[in-house]
């Protein structure tokens, strides 16, 4: 099994922590839109706050480290952007691509797959990403992941917590070409 070595401090003493547990949960955390390459991010994120304090869904937490993580249990992202205008130290900036910041995932809690109806992440979904397709009983949900911005609205309305939007680490190259 391949992984990529991360070369900040922290990517790398969080690596080892998982391979000596046997974790398999990510090397990287889930960003605000606009966050620079994981390791660039590291790097020039202050830990001020003031991105926090500019989210007005106030889905910004302070995580690991009180680095700005994304935390989807309340509300989804509207994209307004404004904490990348409240980043002092650009660790968040225009031109990075915003989404998707993550990959939409669901788990086998999800009522539709235990034969239970209901259709809460579709209702959510202002782009329309989530179908279910008639193709049995109690249709389950299918992503249409060119439509998918993984905002996460659909997160905090699932009544078993089934979805979750787990981070995608890119280069810096691969963030700004996207």
């Amino acid at each position: 099994m391949s992984m990529q070595t991360p070369t900040s401090r922290r990517g790398l003493f969080r690596s080892l922590a998982q391979q000596a547990t046997g974790q398999s949960a990510p090397l990287y955390a889930l960003r605000p839109p606009g966050a620079v390459a994981e390791d660039e991010f590291i790097d020039l994120c202050s830990r001020c706050g003031d991105c926090l304090n500019a989210c007005p869904e106030q889905i910004i937490i302070a995580g690991d480290g009180g680095f700005p993580e994304l935390s989807f249990s309340s509300d989804g992202c509207t994209g307004c952007a404004e904490c990348i205008d409240a980043c002092k130290p650009s660790a968040l900036v225009r031109g990075v691509s915003v989404w998707p910041v993550g990959e939409w995932s669901v788990s086998d809690q999800c009522l539709p797959q235990k034969g239970v109806s209901c259709q809460s992440c579709k209702d959510a979904c202002d782009e329309q990403a989530i179908q279910f397709p008639m193709t049995q009983a109690t249709p389950v949900p299918s992503l249409q992941p060119d439509l998918c911005t993984a905002c996460g609205a659909c997160v905090s309305v699932c009544p078993t917590d089934a979805i979750s939007i787990n981070p995608i680490n890119r280069t810096g190259e691969e963030r700004r070409s996207r």
